[in-house]
């Protein structure tokens, strides 16, 4: 299981440090759904919960004289790239280090489209690890062996002829250097390193991730990548959230997230009241209602509150107690063997709040990990936002009184 610290501006740990000085590291989002719940014979009504500049980067062509076919001598000129060309010193770098070529007629065609292959092709070559004598097939094998490519798109039979497109080339990119983010954290984290740009504007949607790429921008790509990283890296096991505080891109998730203001009341709602006995091991909860949300939100949500326990084989999770908007429990929470899960969502929307709250003991055990061995945690509980952030409730409680 791989872990990173995560910090969100527009999350409610995002501030809190107190946790992060602990050198604890927060769990992937992936991590969150590598247990069960198990909601067979659970009377599960929804009653009781509700009411309860262009720069882009592809490389591809249909003609193998992009990396194979050399014409006999290195070109410095050609007849279709000025001076002033934007890609021009990317271009001659790349012929510089046999990379790529020319055509016989004196042109390097940088508006072509490029194959999925010959983007490969590039990057192997970027990086040193060809030889002389490899044929085109060879280049994709090394791919495959390391994990660069693993989708039905480089599995096909054409995949020597199909355009690569700009997304699929950063993908192949992030394998390629270590990395494996969710969702469209490449191209965010890319675009943080200064290897690539939008086209439309600098954003994970101006990228424009599924226009083909072409041979000037592939190499432009490709020249920064192995200037920023210059060693690959094996590809991780399970992929991440990629997250940089210091980011002037918007994140694409971030619309469907509350605003700062609005999480922090949520998270006060949720925890303000929330109490627990470290003597007698035993949490209190009073549930929020949806009145108190709505004051929020400004419109109708949905709460979920509910007790998870172990049960049967291990790993699986069913729901024991499903707490009701309004109402206050009481119960034992002294060993691995619980959670608990409180959310709060808009109807018909993505927009959520959701937090898992564990016993130190059960948090090592669901979260794969292990947190320091002191009474400072053994006597806390672990607070999880929906991205992974983890903050103790002591310091959330802290947190949520400024």
């Amino acid at each position: 299981m791989r872990f990173r610290q995560i910090q969100r501006s527009v999350g409610l740990f995002a501030i809190a440090s107190v946790f992060y000085a602990s050198s604890v590291h927060a769990q992937s989002a992936v991590g969150i759904a590598e247990f069960k719940l198990d909601f067979t014979g659970v009377d599960f009504k929804k009653s009781e919960i509700v009411d309860a500049n262009q720069e882009s980067d592809i490389v591809t062509s249909t003609n193998n004289s992009v990396v194979d076919n050399k014409v006999s001598e290195v070109q410095t000129h050609f007849n279709d790239v000025s001076d002033s060309f934007w890609g021009k010193d990317a271009i001659q770098w790349g012929i510089n280090n046999g990379i790529l070529t020319g055509y016989s007629d004196n042109t390097f065609k940088p508006e072509e489209n490029v194959s999925r292959l010959d983007f490969i092709i590039m990057l192997v070559r970027a990086y040193g690890l060809d030889k002389s004598d490899y044929s085109r097939s060879t280049y994709m094998t090394i791919a495959k062996t390391k994990r660069w490519v693993t989708s039905p798109y480089f599995m096909s039979a054409n995949y020597a002829t199909e355009k690569i497109a700009r997304e699929q080339a950063t993908d192949i990119m992030m394998r390629a250097t270590g990395k494996y983010y969710e969702g469209t954290g490449d191209i965010h984290y890319f675009m943080d390193m200064g290897i690539i740009n939008g086209k439309s504007s600098r954003t994970e949607e101006g990228f424009e991730g599924k226009d083909y790429l072409t041979r000037a921008e592939a190499i432009s790509f490709i020249k920064r990548l192995r200037e920023k990283i210059p060693k690959v890296s094996q590809v991780p096991e399970e992929k991440e959230w990629y997250y940089n505080a210091k980011s002037d891109i918007p994140y694409s998730w971030e619309k469907w997230y509350p605003s700062t203001s609005s999480r922090k009341q949520v998270g006060k709602l949720f925890f303000d009241s929330f109490k627990w006995d470290k003597e007698s091991r035993t949490v209190t909860v009073k549930v929020p209602t949806i009145k108190q949300f709505r004051n929020i939100f400004k419109e109708d949500d949905s709460i979920t509150a509910i007790l998870f326990s172990e049960v049967g084989e291990a790993g699986t999770w069913k729901p024991v107690l499903i707490m009701e908007p309004g109402k206050t429990y009481s119960f034992d929470f002294q060993n691995e063997n619980y959670f608990i899960y409180f959310e709060v969502g808009k109807e018909g929307n993505h927009i959520s709040d959701m937090y898992y709250v564990y016993h130190y003991a059960s948090y090592n055990k669901l979260r794969d990990t292990d947190l320091p061995d002191s009474l400072e945690f053994k006597n806390d509980l672990m607070i999880v936002d929906d991205i992974s952030q983890v903050i103790t409730l002591s310091a959330l409680k802290e947190e949520i009184k400024k």
